[in-house]
């Protein structure tokens, strides 16, 4: 459920009429219960409560100071500022706010011509305003005092104001590091609002506090607040335009003024971020930005005069863009599903396009967080993940890959609240769906399945693109291709035994086969040899076993059948005989077995023949003859020489001259480097450098006659310690070790 900020617009509409004020004083300060606007103490003030009778208060304590308390309240405000409030601005506010779950801490006001309601929220409680509902817009993102501000806007529809009810524009600006001290410096949210968000306060100002608010929550604050005096400095990025565009490798030329009424500026940093790029001492300033790879950067100058004041400006966001690649690097299979959030690589305006950079999603999710497309966690069946806040004309590409031309059906899964949502998709900029109707779900989580039957799509590698309708938001999950159904035979494929192979006579032989359907499913594998069928199987993996006859050239053929009927054949020659050949096995080494070069590698075997005996046994590595054997027990032994897998292959011959082979593979690495480190008599503190972890007595081998003790920070080892009470028997890399020798002597790590 997307949920919907209750503001305090009621509060001019109650101070309109008379209210009664409940007061306890003392020498400077004054409790508040029933809605009213003042002045106390040389500051305005404003309390209002939904519910009177609920128990909230206000305290007014001296200057800028107010304490509040609630309970349960369906909706409460209370703050102190200045009656007519101003663009520039400083505010310095210090205390504590607790808001509950639903509840925020903001400097707040009002302006006329046109009439607008701002915030600038400093705290809040779980709820993050201004809440997700269909008339709020992301603006984008904005630094200041230290701090991230994500800016929104939204329009309010004769909802009530301090003219009364009416319809008005909302800002809002809410710090990403929550804090309940600080400086607002209003002057740069007031700008922000006017060049990123195209937002343009009224021309006649309201009051302006620095106000706490809880809704459907009980809470507590207090605040105090002042005018303070704002920097000397002045200073903004003039190059490049905010949301700028590049191609990488980018050059991005970036300049910036800056004054200040204290002395005069000694230097302008530039930043991506957090991140120095560099400086320049001297009017105009100015740096070059080279090579700069694809992604979206935030570029800040900072300037400094010769008093030691420092100011940053507003953060000026570019793009730059790299090729379109399909997303992971891999185009999405047709037919297949695609999820929506995997849209292409390569920015906005290229792989995709968003109309407000940033994410609007909040909080945001930990997926794609570089893009602009507004991603969003998803209840329905996927990834976890579906498209958001998506707004008219809106479209994001996708690199797909059709296996074969011809007509397909589409499933999308869509979800939205309202009507009027449309998508429109093309494939090679051709349309394939045109105005699809999204119906109304009930809710932004409630998914339907909307399917569009017959689209046509060429083979190959592919754009296509969907685009949001005239009607904003409607949130995407996946779509799913399906190739409609085409008489399209059995894919058949005979995996044993291979074509040609030799086989004796009277030796059971397994005849396998693999089979698929793309339209359907395989009912049944049969098989034949000379044409005569031997056996069928109905399940996968399909398998039959066939006694090999007489000597001769016997075809063995292998039919799969689906389930519509359609029929696949292949088929594979072999020749059987009466020659019996040699069985040969390797007993050494292991296969995987590891090495290192210059091993002796031991190579064993055992060879038999049923009908003969064995005249001799060749060994080669990598189909080079390194060695043989006459005499059982067969052996060679070789020297490893190269880094690599290595195949060795033993070969029997019989006195027959029949053959008969087998092969290992094993792994040869670098040989290693031996280590040694001279240890003194008594306690040396030692690194271990290698990667595998060892067992105390395998690492320390070369002192162990030595050794009186190992111990690290988590345990020890002794020789004279019980066995049951030791707590370190591995060595571990980038560990130190303290190790008691009784004598000089030296440690060989290998």
């Amino acid at each position: 459920m997307r949920k919907n900020s209750l503001f305090k617009n009621v509060l001019k509409i109650c101070l309109a009429i008379f209210s009664f004020m409940v007061c306890f004083q003392t020498a400077n300060s004054q409790t508040i219960t029933a809605n009213t606007q003042s002045t106390h103490d040389g500051f305005f003030y404003s309390f209002w409560t939904e519910n009177p009778n609920n128990g909230a208060s206000m305290t007014l304590g001296p200057a800028g100071n107010y304490s509040t308390t609630w309970n349960n309240t369906l909706n409460f405000t209370a703050g102190k500022g200045w009656a007519v409030g101003k663009a520039d601005r400083v505010v310095c506010f210090e205390g504590t706010y607790n808001g509950g779950s639903n509840g925020f801490l903001a400097l707040y006001g009002w302006t006329k011509n046109p009439l607008i309601e701002y915030y600038v929220c400093e705290k809040h409680g779980q709820w993050e305003p201004p809440g997700n509902t269909g008339g709020v817009e992301y603006k984008g993102s904005y630094t200041c005092d230290g701090g991230t501000y994500k800016m929104y806007t939204g329009l309010r529809e004769n909802k009530p104001s301090i003219i009364g009810n009416a319809t008005f524009q909302q800002f809002w600006s809410v710090r990403t590091e929550q804090r309940s001290s600080g400086t607002i410096t209003f002057a740069t949210h007031v700008k922000a609002w006017e060049t990123m968000g195209n937002m343009k306060l009224g021309t006649t100002w309201d009051y302006q506090i620095m106000e706490s608010e809880g809704y459907n929550s009980s809470g507590s604050s207090n605040i105090t607040m002042r005018e303070c005096a704002s920097s000397p400095i002045k200073v903004d990025v003039t190059a490049p335009a905010a949301n700028a565009s590049f191609s990488a490798p980018a050059t991005i030329n970036i300049t910036a003024t800056a004054s200040t009424t204290a002395g005069s500026i000694s230097k302008v940093v530039f930043y991506n971020g957090p991140t120095k790029l560099g400086e320049d001492a001297s009017s105009p300033y100015a740096y070059s930005w080279t090579n700069v790879a694809a992604g979206t950067y935030k570029i800040i100058a900072e300037a400094t005069d010769s008093q030691g004041n420092v100011l940053k400006s507003s953060e000026v966001t570019v793009k730059v863009i790299g090729p379109q690649t399909p997303y992971g690097g891999t185009a999405r299979a047709i037919p297949g599903v695609i999820e929506f959030e995997h849209f292409d690589d390569g920015g906005n305006d290229n792989a995709y396009y968003d109309s407000s950079p940033g994410s609007a999603v909040t909080p945001v999710v930990n997926f794609r967080t570089t893009e602009d497309v507004d991603i969003e966690n998803c209840t329905d069946a996927g990834t976890g993940y579906n498209l958001g806040y998506t707004v008219a004309g809106e479209w994001t590409e996708y690199t797909v890959d059709v296996k074969s031309a011809g007509l397909y059906d589409l499933d999308i899964r869509a979800a939205c609240e309202g009507t009027g949502r449309t998508i429109s998709i093309t494939a090679k900029d051709k349309s394939i769906a045109a105005n699809l109707a999204i119906p109304s779900t009930g809710g932004w989580q409630t998914w339907q399945t909307v399917s569009v039957k017959g689209i046509q799509l060429e083979a190959g590698v592919q754009i296509i693109r969907v685009t949001i309708g005239a009607t904003d938001y409607v949130n995407l999950n996946k779509m799913t291709f399906t190739a409609q159904s085409v008489n399209v035979a059995p894919v058949l494929a005979i995996t044993a035994p291979a074509a040609n192979a030799t086989i004796t006579a009277g030796d059971k032989v397994t005849i396998s086969a693999t089979a698929t359907s793309e339209k359907s499913t395989i009912s049944k594998v049969e098989f034949f040899v000379n044409d005569a069928l031997v056996g069928s199987d109905a399940a996968t993996p399909y398998s039959f076993d066939w006694t090999a006859g007489a000597a001769g050239t016997y075809t063995i053929k292998v039919t799969a059948t689906d389930a519509v009927g359609d029929k696949t054949s292949a088929t594979v020659s072999v020749v059987v005989s009466n020659v019996v050949l040699p069985v040969v096995t390797i007993t050494g080494p292991a296969a995987g077995a590891a090495y290192f070069v210059g091993d002796k590698v031991t190579i064993a075997a055992n060879a038999t023949s049923a009908n003969s005996t064995i005249s001799k046994i060749d060994v080669s590595v990598n189909d080079v003859v390194v060695g043989s054997d006459a005499t059982a027990p067969y052996s060679f032994e070789w020297t490893a020489v190269a880094v690599g897998t290595q195949t060795i292959k033993v070969t029997a011959t019989d006195a027959n001259g029949n053959k008969s082979s087998n092969t290992v593979s094993i792994m040869v690495n670098e040989a290693p480097v031996v280590k040694s480190i001279e240890l003194r008599k008594g306690w040396n503190l030692v690194g271990y450098p290698y990667l595998e972890t060892m067992d105390i007595e395998t690492a320390l081998q070369s002192v162990w006659s030595d050794l009186l003790a190992i111990k690290d920070f988590d345990g020890s080892w002794s020789k004279d310690m019980n066995p049951a009470l030791v707590s370190l028997r591995q060595v571990k890399y980038g560990m130190g070790y303290y190790i008691q020798v009784s004598k000089n002597c030296t440690l060989t790590w290998k």
